[in-house]
């Protein structure tokens, strides 16, 4: 569970920012937002909304930035600092960059991660268990450069070894090094590893999913529930389905879409995933020895009741993006996973994003947490939820009220002035429940909505 993020002078962020989940305890609308069964309660959901150019995106590129500076060690080399640091200022800016995240791995476990990183190197690298508001923080290690120490007993010649990895490494984050040279160990660095990787997924408007073909056809429980939401949302398919073949067979007739030597080194549990038009196509597997190929298959309404096959090169943009962003959604619901999502509406109609999230507001058995950037400003509206109840006579009857479909300290915002952006909840406003959040936003009450110049 990401608790929340603390930046400061990367890209638009010039100032010291803050974005967190925890909820406003005063607030019992949509209680169901709140997991309340861990140490501090935290949000389930957050929406950041922003004009064109203000810094959404430069949210989520910082947890990204911090992510794969965590897991990848050629990441800074790559991609260094000097381009991610605040530019739109005369003085040249040898300030460092600083990211902190502070996140939850159970119930009552927690760390903060922060890291400062200039064209001088790693100036700073630390990791700490939190206390989360009950007492100080615990330092586990502290980095600078090409020196390390830790809180914990290691044989004396430890941080001398890790000291020469970092030397040879600068630009490395010691948690990739360890994680690849396993010289420390210890269930804290392993849990902080462990979300990062696998309980932190984050998704660009851009993004594709090379392994989704493999992902559907691994999972049943994944295919069902997106084979599930591609019929609620009234796309015009039937279902959704993973057809295989023999990989010689389909060659055959595909001559000199993968090479007989890729085809031929393929393992089990391995697969070549084509990609055209920035969609999946296909995908190349080995199961027990034998060269499968995996495709899609749409099962399609038309005229008269006729259900056709189609491909995914049939499928609307829209379409195949809702198909990427469906795992993440699972993820979100069924297992603690933070999802973040960069302009959530991109590509897809205001409906169908509407739909999508909906799934996961409304559902009250999730387990994670789902954030997004988005234009739409819908969300900010009431929606009708049916609801059975029992009148006087004993009777089941069906009743239709209107339901905020997220939380006022679920929203934030995101407004630049100077170059400078800002970040602040909608929580911070004092604003009555009766009044259109929607209609408020729009008319500039928050601050964050584009403003255009007249026409002279």
């Amino acid at each position: 569970m990401l608790l929340r993020v603390i930046i400061e002078n990367f890209l638009s962020f010039n100032d010291v920012v803050q974005f967190d989940m925890f909820p406003n305890r005063k607030r019992s609308v949509l209680d169901y937002h709140v997991y309340g069964d861990y140490k501090v309660p935290v949000l389930k959901m957050a929406a950041v909304y922003g004009a064109n150019g203000a810094g959404k995106s430069n949210l989520v590129k910082a947890l990204n930035f911090i992510k794969e500076f965590a897991l990848n060690k050629e990441f800074l080399k790559q991609s260094p600092p000097e381009g991610h640091v605040f530019a739109l200022q005369a003085a040249k800016n040898d300030r460092p960059l600083e990211i902190a995240v502070e996140f939850l791995v159970s119930k009552s476990v927690g760390y903060v991660y922060s890291v400062a990183v200039s064209a001088k190197g790693v100036e700073r690298e630390r990791l700490f268990r939190s206390g989360l508001g009950e007492k100080p923080m615990e330092l586990i290690y502290e980095r600078t450069l090409d020196t390390i120490s830790f809180s914990f007993g290691t044989p004396s010649n430890i941080p001398e070894l890790v000291g020469r990895l970092l030397k040879k490494n600068p630009w490395s984050s010691f948690l990739a090094l360890n994680a690849e040279f396993p010289v420390v160990p210890g269930a804290d660095i392993f849990r902080v590893v462990k979300w990062f990787r696998k309980n932190l997924v984050i998704i660009e408007s851009n993004s594709m999913v090379p392994g989704l073909i493999h992902m559907m056809r691994s999972n049943r429980p994944l295919m069902e529930f997106t084979d599930s939401m591609m019929r609620r949302l009234c796309l015009g398919i039937s279902s959704l389905e993973v057809e295989t073949e023999n990989a010689d067979e389909w060659l055959m007739h595909h001559a000199g879409s993968f090479s007989q030597q890729e085809i031929e080194e393929l393992k089990d549990n391995e697969f070549i995933a084509r990609m055209d038009n920035e969609r999946q196509s296909m995908s190349v597997f080995s199961e027990q020895g034998v060269k499968k190929v995996a495709k899609f298959v749409f099962n399609q309404f038309g005229t008269d009741g006729y259900v056709g096959k189609m491909d995914i090169a049939n499928q609307s943009d829209g379409t195949v993006r809702l198909l990427s962003l469906l795992p993440a959604l699972y993820d979100a619901i069924y297992r603690d996973t933070t999802v973040v999502i960069d302009e959530i509406n991109h590509q897809m109609h205001p409906g169908l994003i509407v739909g999508l999230v909906q799934r996961f507001a409304n559902d009250r058995i999730s387990r994670g947490q789902l954030i997004f950037t988005t234009h739409e400003t819908s969300f900010l509206e009431e929606y009708p939820v049916r609801s059975d109840v029992v009148d006087e006579k004993g009777e089941v009857e069906s009743v239709i009220t209107k339901e905020k479909l997220i939380r006022n300290d679920e929203i934030w915002f995101v407004e630049k002035k100077d170059g400078c952006s800002s970040l602040y909840s909608l929580n911070d406003f004092n604003f009555h429940n009766s009044l259109s959040r929607r209609n408020a936003y729009i008319d500039g009450r928050f601050r964050s909505y584009p403003h255009i110049e007249p026409h002279v």
